[in-house]
């Protein structure tokens, strides 16, 4: 049943207003939405008179405008492993650990080792785990209370920078850096907020970050000018172009097993996905010429036995000879094994060097 909203309301973000039968469907959407950015403006001037919230760290907000798949992930891991190599010094990551299903009120510490028992994925979540796996060096907590779990990594881990996934719309905090990730080919999906659109706030309020990447390539001029226009014309607030480049494919269940990605292309693949954009995923598929029917589903579904048999039916109804996927589903899937072979991408982000000055001058400003 929530597969089936996921896709219908994703569907309905791609309607035209003027549908025919089914606009008063859209016209609901519509007034929720309206609704919606009412409160969301009122909940922001009311933080607004309220004086920020500070602590020892230096706090560092990597989040979105929109719904999900904008690649805060990868970029998470790379500021946490660039600033544990450059200052040497202990580096915390927070998450509310999205898709978990069981929800603490206090924080859990995620080890290198999060196989160990207390630390199950239902506890921690799919993202927790694949950055301690991306960068197993940083502190990373989990805690749907940012607040309980800033002050324990600064007093149990002695972090001094902390980097918070996800926290764009949390302003009751003093941020060194609020960076925002935008897609490429939609920064604004459809222009509505929630439930109308994947708009989490008014366009507008992209103006209340500091730093705009576009983690997934340069976009087309007009939205780059949109997107300059909204931001101002400040020295200190630029825009940054990054991409990702596939280094190639691994076994689900044997990650030192390389799969040469030009063989993939030849292969008859079923492409699977649980993340926040699944149309970007296979875009970058057709970029190296893997092609196949779609398995999308909604982000951070679990994998339970009942979906995966749904899964195998749909492998068998394809006839395909193999099914490729993301890192972030290789987490919830591991273990599983299927009646074909299981391929999972692997991806790098690759950072300009302009990118990499303004970090390191943050860094020395802080020093």
């Amino acid at each position: 049943m929530y597969s089936y909203l996921y896709k219908w309301i994703h569907s309905v973000w791609e309607l035209p207003y003027n549908l025919g039968r089914g606009k008063w469907i859209l016209q609901i959407l519509t007034w929720l939405a309206l609704l919606y950015e009412k409160i969301v403006k009122y909940r922001d001037i009311q933080a607004s008179l309220k004086p920020k919230i500070v602590f020892r760290a230096q706090l560092i907000s990597i989040g979105n405008l929109t719904v999900g798949g904008t690649g805060k992930t990868p970029l998470v891991a790379w500021m946490a492993l660039y600033l544990q190599t450059k200052t040497s010094l202990p580096v915390g990551i927070v998450l509310r650990g999205y898709g978990r299903r069981k929800v603490l009120r206090t924080p859990v510490l995620v080890d290198a080792d999060v196989t160990r028992p207390g630390l199950e994925l239902d506890l921690i979540g799919d993202e927790a785990r694949l950055l301690s796996e991306l960068c197993p060096q940083a502190r990373i907590m989990v805690c749907s209370d940012r607040i309980k779990a800033i002050e324990r990594l600064e007093k149990d881990c002695g972090c001094e920078f902390i980097i918070l996934d996800d926290a764009f719309q949390q302003r009751q905090f003093a941020k060194c850096m609020d960076i925002l990730c935008l897609d490429s080919r939609r920064p604004f999906g459809n222009g509505y907020l929630l439930p109308r659109g994947p708009l989490r706030e008014p366009i507008s309020f992209l103006a209340k970050g500091t730093h705009f990447v576009f983690p997934k390539g340069k976009p087309r001029l007009r939205i780059e000018n949109q997107v300059k226009a909204i931001v101002g014309q400040e020295k200190s607030k630029q825009i940054y172009f990054f991409n990702y480049d596939i280094l190639g494919a691994y076994l689900l269940n044997d990650p030192l097993h390389v799969v040469d990605i030009n063989r993939l292309e030849k292969e008859k693949l079923g492409i699977l996905s649980s993340i926040g954009n699944p149309e970007s995923f296979s875009k970058t598929l057709e970029m190296v010429g893997i092609q196949g029917p779609h398995q999308d589903l909604p982000d951070h579904i679990p994998y339970d036995d009942r979906l995966f048999f749904k899964i195998q039916e749909w492998i068998q109804k394809e006839g395909v000879n193999g099914i490729i996927t993301t890192e972030k589903d290789a987490v919830r899937l591991k273990g599983r094994i299927f009646n074909v072979p299981c391929y999972v991408i692997e991806m790098e982000l690759f950072l300009p060097d302009e990118w990499i000055h303004e970090v390191k001058n943050q860094i020395q400003n802080r020093g």
